[in-house]
């Protein structure tokens, strides 16, 4: 039962990770358990710190409540960073090398980038680029998942950022990504709709190809 009851709350973690936010009634259809039995386990999350409720405000009726990861809770899943890269760039900014600083976190994007470009230049359509970018970055630690809206709208979602401590004091890794998506991506406008060091379960950004 033990097993069981961490195997249960493992999936849970694992379905707020990569779905975000979620209800009691679609984690309850998800896992085909009890909506009773679910509200136990997320109890027991809640009590460990690694999952946290939110009220959310609907325009008519009650409001519903949804659940996602605590800091703690993200912390369960890979990180790439180093304390001492975190340190490094704080003592740069301390001594006053702000330029130094800004030079570094570019200079980490466009190495990126170039990797990226050697496969995704290969790829004539948005959508093929946008899955050799998942494909590429799914190496690297992040959890990203493509879906197409519609005809000329896709969505680019990262659950997992392999670089969430140095992104929340350095928020310049996030501009610097979004801009590297816009040369990815030539033919498409790239938005932000969502980000982790806002507070948000997850990064994504809305990609749609320009007329």
């Amino acid at each position: 039962m033990g097993e069981a009851a961490r195997s249960t709350r493992e999936e849970i973690i694992q379905l707020l990770k990569v779905r975000g936010e979620q209800t009691v009634s679609l984690l309850a259809e998800a896992l085909q358990i009890t909506e009773m039995a679910v509200r136990r386990h997320l109890s027991k999350l809640e009590k460990d710190k690694l999952i946290e409720m939110k009220m959310v405000r609907q325009h008519v009726g009650r409001p519903m409540y949804v659940y996602c990861l605590s800091a703690k809770g993200e912390d369960l899943f890979p990180k790439q960073y180093k304390q001492f890269a975190v340190e490094m760039l704080e003592d740069l900014q301390r001594i006053g090398d702000e330029e130094l600083v800004k030079k570094l976190l570019q200079a980490r994007t466009d190495r990126m980038e170039e990797q990226l470009a050697k496969r995704v230049n290969r790829k004539e359509t948005t959508l093929e680029r946008l899955k050799e970018i998942a494909i590429m970055q799914e190496k690297n630690g992040y959890m990203v998942r493509v879906e197409q809206e519609s005809e000329h709208s896709f969505i680019l979602q990262k659950q997992n950022c392999p670089l969430m401590e140095v992104a929340e004091k350095f928020p310049q890794i996030c501009h610097d990504e979004k801009s590297m998506y816009n040369k990815l991506l030539p033919t498409a406008d790239v938005k932000v709709l969502s980000s982790m060091c806002a507070g948000d379960c997850f990064c994504s950004y809305q990609i749609i190809e320009k007329k």
